[in-house]
């Protein structure tokens, strides 16, 4: 003879798992098209000609390196001359030098294996916040700093 039992109204059964009970991410910085958390990074704008955003988590990141931006390794969306670092939409890369001077780039491989290595330019005012963040939040990767 089977068993069964009844489960009260008042206390409805509810399988949880880890994803169900994780916390939203915090932010800990955002402006313009960037946005840092404390699980990764997002830059919004990011895919041409769509304008999507991309999210990297942290534990990818194998790479962080800082560099002067210039024509040739930095473009204001897309692919720059280098061929190397694909840069978030940011219009006043090149109009507007003194608000952008530096910027910061990501290489992350993905669970699949996938390699990228993504771009990005804080603001000159905000370079160092985003930059510590960066390097606080991806502490296995390892430090290139060209400034």
């Amino acid at each position: 003879m089977a068993s069964t039992t009844q489960v009260s109204s008042a206390e409805p059964y509810t399988a949880f798992t880890a994803a169900a009970v994780q916390q939203p991410a915090q932010v800990l910085y955002e402006r313009g098209n960037i946005k840092v958390t404390d699980s990764g990074l997002e830059l919004k704008c990011y895919y041409f000609p769509t304008g999507q955003k991309k999210f990297v988590q942290w534990r990818d990141v194998t790479d962080l390196e800082s560099k002067k931006v210039n024509l040739g390794n930095c473009k204001t969306w897309g692919m720059a001359l280098d061929f190397k670092v694909w840069w978030h939409f940011d219009r006043c890369v090149r109009e507007c030098n003194k608000k952008r001077s530096r910027g910061i780039v990501l290489s992350s491989t993905s669970k699949s294996g996938s390699k990228s290595m993504v771009g990005m330019t804080p603001m000159t005012d905000d370079f160092e916040v985003v930059w510590n963040l960066c390097k606080e939040h991806a502490p296995h990767a390892t430090v290139k700093a060209d400034v």
